[in-house]
């Protein structure tokens, strides 16, 4: 990833009918990073710290720490020192926290009247630079997560995810649940969470977002450089674990269960957020299964084979899946399977028209408008561009991108990714005899 100016990177306005955006940048002497997306019209400021750290940096034996780092971190600092006296503290403002763990990403956001932008960074921080990991809370947090991966087991699109992901990419950290299993969970120790974060969450490595009412950029630069002035200077101790692609020829994975309709994720490996083809994939997620006259989505509800479908795009920096997600009515999973593998043919084939793809088009830059009226989540969305890419587009390039996809682009990478190498489906749901050979007929371009 190329490393970012030390100096404000200022872009171009984006301007809407009603509202301004602008994205600043800048690396502060420290190493870290900050991106702030001024808005006016609000009186609300959202603050995210993000970190290029999650389940592809874990070892098998360590898995789930990242997401036990997360938990921990909101179990008492230096000055807090238990977890309600972070909470209690933030409860007063009304406000929005949490944090999430994802492969190649951990961030925590708290979002608020703009009012306790001060506070908002003193708790931040605090968090990230002073939590204490105390021996107890790490025992009581053991039986919160054991009982939360207990959950997951019973919770159907959940485990259908983690299937799908060890479909793809099978026993290496990419297809690991890094939720952890209860064997990892309750090996975890004080020294290991400290070890993790020591090596990670170094400034170089690590990003603060802002996004909304931020009526001085040059002081919330100086502010934020204040509250963070304590991150470690070190170079990252781990590196993400590369991904090795074996698949030769088109693969399922079948969970029975008890469940009277039959949940799917039916798709392709793709490409990684940083393909210059990434905005194509979304233009053809979009026209596939998007929104409620797209093609897949359209064709299972006015046969009434489902209540819920559509198109998911799943993009790490240097992976990725397109697929389509149902849950089909009972005795239809065929029936379902046919019609999904009908329409990525079709688009490999080159059966569509110019207009749905402008429609494709013009529904993503319409979305995306729509999500930039909350700061949370164009804070969190910087954070993970960050983290990802590097750097943050601008919502002009961004918009620029999928503008440029033509429907040659949408039949080239169709072409390219709709084949048996690539071919993957996940099944939960009622089993009988012989259903692996009638999909195995239908698995296949």
């Amino acid at each position: 990833m190329r490393r970012l100016d030390r100096y404000h990177r200022r872009s171009p306005k984006y301007s809407g009918d009603c509202v301004s955006y602008e994205i600043i940048q800048k690396v502060l002497p420290s190493g870290l990073t900050v991106i702030l997306a001024p808005r006016q019209g609000t009186s609300i400021v959202s603050e995210v710290f993000v970190v290029r750290a999650g389940g592809r940096y874990e070892t098998p034996e360590m898995c789930g720490i990242s997401h036990f780092l997360e938990h921990m971190m909101s179990k008492g600092t230096k000055r807090r020192p238990t977890a309600l006296d972070i909470t209690r503290e933030f409860d007063a403002t009304g406000g929005e926290h949490n944090a999430f763990t994802s492969a190649e990403m951990m961030y925590f956001f708290l979002s608020a009247d703009a009012i306790y932008t001060e506070l908002i960074h003193d708790l931040l921080s605090d968090r990230i630079l002073q939590s204490q990991f105390a021996p107890e809370a790490i025992e009581s947090e053991k039986g919160v997560i054991i009982e939360e991966i207990r959950t997951s087991k019973d919770d159907v699109s959940a485990n259908l995810a983690a299937h799908w992901f060890k479909l793809l990419y099978g026993n290496q950290p990419a297809g690991r649940d890094f939720i952890g299993t209860e064997k990892t969970i309750k090996a975890m120790r004080r020294e290991h969470l400290r070890n993790y974060m020591e090596k990670l969450y170094v400034a170089s490595n690590s990003a603060v977002c802002v996004a909304g009412r931020i009526p001085d950029p040059v002081r919330a630069f100086e502010d934020i450089e204040k509250f963070f002035a304590g991150m470690s200077r070190a170079t990252p101790g781990l590196l993400m674990a590369p991904v090795v692609e074996r698949q030769r020829k088109p693969a399922l994975l079948l969970n029975p269960s008890p469940i009277g309709q039959a949940s799917i994720l039916l798709g392709v490996r793709t490409y990684g957020l940083t393909h210059p083809d990434h905005s194509v994939l979304r233009v053809i997620a979009a026209l596939l299964g998007g929104y409620t006259s797209s093609r897949i989505y359209l064709e299972l509800r006015e046969r009434g084979l489902v209540y819920e479908a559509g198109m998911s795009i799943e993009s790490q920096a240097d992976i990725g899946d397109l697929a389509a997600y149902a849950n089909l009515k009972k005795g239809h999973l065929i029936e379902g399977l046919r019609i999904i593998m009908y329409h990525y043919r079709s688009m490999a084939a080159g059966e569509f028209s110019e207009g749905e793809v402008r429609c494709a088009k013009s529904y993503l830059i319409g979305s995306r408008k729509m999500d930039l009226e909350n700061s949370c989540d164009m804070a969190m969305d910087l954070a993970a561009q960050f983290a990802l890419c590097g750097k943050a587009l601008t919502f002009e390039e961004r918009d620029r991108r999928i503008e440029a996809v033509t429907p040659a682009d949408v039949q080239r990478v169709a072409r390219d990714i709709f084949i048996n190498e690539k071919l993957n489906l996940a099944i939960a749901g009622p089993y009988r005899r012989g259903l692996e050979e009638k999909i195995a007929k239908i698995l296949s371009f």
